[in-house]
């Protein structure tokens, strides 16, 4: 019995050895995710409504803007800047010129099948 938890803690002790490593490398790469993050952060979509209160504040605008922006995005689904009507046309404007996008990918291509599923094939992002 000695013997197979000697032969099976050995793998084990390999694998937990080899998770250790993996880990501590995944904590060297998590910086350049974080710059690939941060190169890419003027999407609105993905965003928290606390998140996008905040970048309304940044503009000098009210939280609840920010509560506007969450609505526009994840109720009523605006597929660009252009969409947000209920918004101030220079809050708009101030988002569009400091390279804010809401970044949904256009529909390139659509299939409604016999059973009434549609197949949507997008490209890029907006």
């Amino acid at each position: 019995m000695a013997l197979f938890q000697h032969v099976c803690s050995m793998p084990l002790a390999r694998a937990m050895r080899s998770r250790s490593l993996a880990i501590s490398s995944c904590a060297v790469t998590v910086p350049s995710l974080k710059k690939l993050s941060h190169a890419d952060s003027h999407v609105l979509l993905g965003m928290s409504e606390q998140e996008l209160q905040q970048v309304a504040a940044d503009f000098g605008q009210e939280s609840y803007r920010g509560k506007q922006l969450h609505h526009l995005l994840y109720k009523r689904k605006a597929k660009g800047i252009q969409d947000f009507s209920n918004l101030p046309q220079a809050f708009r404007k101030d988002l569009e010129d400091a390279g804010w996008r809401v970044g949904r990918s256009p529909v390139h291509h659509s299939v409604t099948a016999a059973d009434g599923t549609v197949k949507v094939e997008g490209f890029g992002q907006c």
